[in-house]
C-alpha cells in the first residue's frame, strides 16, 4: 500500500505543477499575444460581415448581367424575327418590306426592358437593323449605324460587354455600354451569321452600386479593362491600386490606410473594390477588449485556485485502473471493474476491458482454429491409406467386362476408379491439384451419373485454359456438382443442366457451380451465411448416407486460404442455384499467405 500511495502522490504533484506551468507561461504569453489575437478576431469578422454585405451586391449585378444575357438569347430565338431573317427577297420593295418588319420587331423588344436604349442586329452581309426604327429609303443614307461603329467599343474578340461610352443622340451625354451576341445560323451548326448588340443605360447597374456605397468613402466598379465605370474616391486612393496586379488577384489585401476587398461580376468581367478603413474596424472594438481582459485574468485566477483539487480528482481513476492493470495475470487474463467517470477515463476503462474481451475471444478461436487443424490432418492421415484392395476388384471386372464385351460396364467402371484414385489417394502434402485435373474429375463424375440417372440431367464445363495451371484445392468440385445433380435437379420433373465455369476476375480465380433446379431454401443461404453448417440431416437419413456438401468446401477453402477466400450461395432469378468459389492464383503448392 505505501508504494501504491507514493506513485498516487508522484502523479498528483506532477500534473499540478505542470499546470501552474503552463498556466504561468500562458498569462505571459497572453499578456504579450492577446491584443494582436483579438484584433485579428475582429478584423476578421468585420471583413467577413463586409464580404457578405459586398457578395449581396454581387448577386444582384450577376443576376441583372444574366438577364440581360437571357433576354438576348430570348430575342435571337424568336419564331417571327427567324423566319423574317430567312426571307432572300431581292426587290427593292421586298427588302425594304423585311427591313421595317425586323426593326419593328426589334423596337417591340427594347420596349419590354426600360434599360435597353437600342438594339442593333448586325448581319453578315452588311446588313443592319436597329430598335430605333427609320424608313428603309433613310435607312440606306446612315452609314453610322454599322457593325464597324458598335464593335469598336469591344477590345476583343471574345468580349460580352463593351467599354463605357457616352450617347451622341441627345444633350444629356447617358452613359452607355453594349451587351452583345452572336447569332448563328440553325442550319449549319455553329456557323456565324451576325450579331446582336443592345445598348444599355449604365444607370442600371450604377443606382444599386450608389445605394450600396452611401456608407463608404472609397469604392468603385471597373469593367475587365480597369476602367472605371462607377468611382467615389475622395482622396484618390483606390486609383493607386487599381493598376497593380498582385492586389487586384487578391480577396482582401491590406493596405495602410485599411483593407481594400474585392469581388468579380464574373458573368461581365467587371469588378467591385471596397476600402474598408482601419478605424471602422476599431470603432467598437474598445470596450469589448477590456471585458476579454478582465475575464481572462479572473479565469485564470478560479483555475490556479481550484486545479489542485480537480487534478486529483482525475488523477484518482487512472491510478485506479494502474493498480488493476498491475495486478492482472496475463496467462489468465479477467475483466476489471470498470470507474464510471462519463469522460475518456471512463472510455479508457472500457478500451481496456475490450481489449481484455478481444484477446480473449481470439484465444478461443485460436484454439477451434488448432482444433480444426489436428481434425484435418488426421482425415488426410488416415485418408493416405489407399484403397488397393477395391482398386483390384474394380479392375478384374473392368477386365470382365471387356472380355465380355461390355463397354458401359468398362467405361463407368474406368472412371469410378479414376474417380477413387483422385478422391481417396491424398498424400502426405497433396492437398492441391490443378484445375485441370479437378475438372477431369468432375467428367469422370458427370459420366457415372448420367449411365444412374440416364437423360434427367445435362452438363456444361467452360473454363479458361491459362487458368488450367494454377493449383486448387483437391475435390473442391466435384461435391457441388453432386449437390446440384441430387437437390437441384432430381427433385425436379424436368431435365436440369449442370454449367460449371472456371474464369479470373482481378487477382482471383472463380468457379462457378450452377443449376437451373428447384433451388436453395433461403433458410439455408440464411444460415451459410452466419457461418453454421447447412447439411440436411433429414435428407442424408433419407438416402442413408451422409454427403460431403458446401460445408466441407468451405471450411477447406478457410483452412487452405484464409478469409480472404471462401465461397458464396445465391438464389438465381431463372430458377435454381449458383454457388461461387474465390481461390488465389497460385501455381505452386502454397498454402498460406
Amino acid at each position: 500500500m505505501g508504494r501504491k500511495k507514493l506513485k498516487r502522490s508522484q502523479l498528483t504533484w506532477r500534473v499540478v505543477k505542470d499546470i501552474v506551468a503552463i498556466l504561468g507561461i500562458s498569462l505571459f504569453i497572453s499578456a504579450m499575444c492577446g491584443f494582436f489575437y483579438f484584433k485579428e478576431v475582429i478584423c476578421e469578422q468585420r471583413i467577413s460581415d463586409e464580404k457578405a454585405k459586398q457578395l449581396q451586391l454581387v448577386n444582384q449585378l450577376t443576376f441583372m448581367t444574366e438577364d440581360i444575357g437571357q433576354y438576348a438569347e430570348s430575342i435571337l430565338v424568336d419564331e417571327q424575327l427567324q423566319e423574317l431573317l430567312e426571307d432572300t427577297s431581292k426587290n427593292e420593295y421586298e427588302k425594304s418590306r423585311k427591313y421595317d418588319r425586323i426593326s419593328r420587331r426589334l423596337m417591340f423588344y427594347s420596349t419590354l426592358r426600360p434599360y435597353i436604349n437600342n438594339i442593333h442586329l448586325a448581319m453578315k452581309d452588311g446588313t443592319c437593323y436597329e430598335s430605333r426604327y427609320q424608313r428603309w429609303e433613310i435607312r440606306n443614307f446612315n452609314s453610322e449605324l454599322t457593325e464597324e461603329t458598335l464593335s469598336q467599343h469591344f477590345k476583343e474578340e471574345t468580349d460580352i460587354f463593351s467599354d463605357l461610352y457616352l450617347s451622341k443622340e441627345s444633350d444629356s451625354q447617358k452613359k452607355l455600354i453594349c451587351y452583345r451576341v452572336p447569332l448563328l445560323d440553325k442550319y449549319h451548326y455553329g456557323e456565324q451569321i451576325g450579331l446582336l448588340y443592345m445598348e444599355i443605360y449604365l444607370d442600371y447597374f450604377l443606382n444599386q452600386v450608389e445605394w450600396y456605397g452611401e456608407g463608404y468613402d472609397n469604392i468603385c466598379l471597373t469593367d475587365q479593362d480597369k476602367n472605371f465605370l462607377y468611382e467615389k474616391d475622395k482622396e484618390g486612393i483606390l486609383q493607386d491600386f487599381i493598376e497593380n496586379e498582385e492586389i487586384i488577384k487578391e480577396e482582401v489585401f491590406h493596405v495602410k490606410e485599411g483593407y481594400l476587398i474585392w469581388a468579380e461580376i464574373e458573368t461581365a468581367g467587371w469588378k467591385l473594390c471596397t476600402m474598408l478603413p482601419e478605424s471602422q474596424v476599431w470603432a467598437s472594438s474598445q470596450f469589448v477588449l477590456k471585458f476579454f481582459m478582465i475575464s481572462f485574468l479572473f479565469s485564470l485566477g478560479m483555475v490556479i485556485l481550484f486545479s489542485s483539487k480537480i487534478m486529483e480528482r482525475i488523477v484518482r481513476p487512472v491510478v485506479r485502473l494502474s493498480e488493476q492493470m498491475e495486478r492482472e495475470d496475463y496467462g489468465n487474463l479477467e475483466q476489471i471493474e470498470i470507474v464510471h467517470t462519463k469522460d475518456e477515463i471512463e472510455t479508457l476503462y472500457r478500451r481496456y476491458c475490450a481489449m481484455i474481451q478481444k484477446i480473449q475471444e481470439e484465444e478461443r478461436v485460436r484454439i477451434e482454429q488448432e482444433k480444426k487443424k489436428k481434425e484435418m490432418e488426421f482425415a488426410v492421415m488416415h485418408s493416405q491409406i489407399a484403397p488397393h484392395y477395391l482398386y483390384n476388384v474394380l479392375n478384374t471386372v473392368m477386365f470382365l467386362a471387356a472380355v465380355e464385351k461390355n463397354k458401359k460396364i468398362t467405361e463407368i467402371v474406368r472412371a469410378l476408379i479414376y474417380t477413387l484414385q483422385e478422391t481417396l489417394d491424398i498424400g502426405s502434402e497433396e492437398l492441391t491439384t490443378t484445375l485441370e485435373k479437378e475438372i477431369k474429375l468432375v467428367y469422370a463424375y458427370l459420366d457415372i451419373q448420367k449411365y444412374r440417372y440416364g437423360g434427367k440431367f445435362k452438363s456444361n464445363i467452360l473454363c479458361q485454359e491459362n487458368l488450367k495451371e494454377y493449383m486448387v484445392p483437391k475435390t473442391i468440385i466435384q461435391p457441388l456438382v453432386e449437390n446440384a445433380i441430387v437437390h437441384g435437379i432430381l427433385p425436379s420433373e424436368q431435365v436440369g443442366t449442370v454449367t460449371v465455369r472456371g474464369y479470373q476476375e482481378e487477382e482471383k480465380i472463380i468457379i462457378e457451380v450452377e443449376d437451373d433446379g428447384v433451388g436453395i431454401k433461403e433458410e439455408y443461404i440464411e444460415i451459410f451465411e452466419r457461418g453454421e453448417r447447412v447439411n440436411d440431416q433429414r435428407q442424408e437419413k433419407k438416402e442413408g448416407r451422409r454427403h460431403i456438401g458446401m460445408d466441407n468446401v468451405r471450411e477447406r477453402i478457410r483452412y487452405l486460404y484464409g478469409e480472404r477466400y471462401g465461397m458464396k450461395i445465391e438464389k438465381r432469378k431463372e430458377g435454381g442455384t449458383k454457388v461461387r468459389l474465390y481461390l488465389p492464383m497460385v501455381r505452386e503448392e502454397k498454402f498460406y499467405e
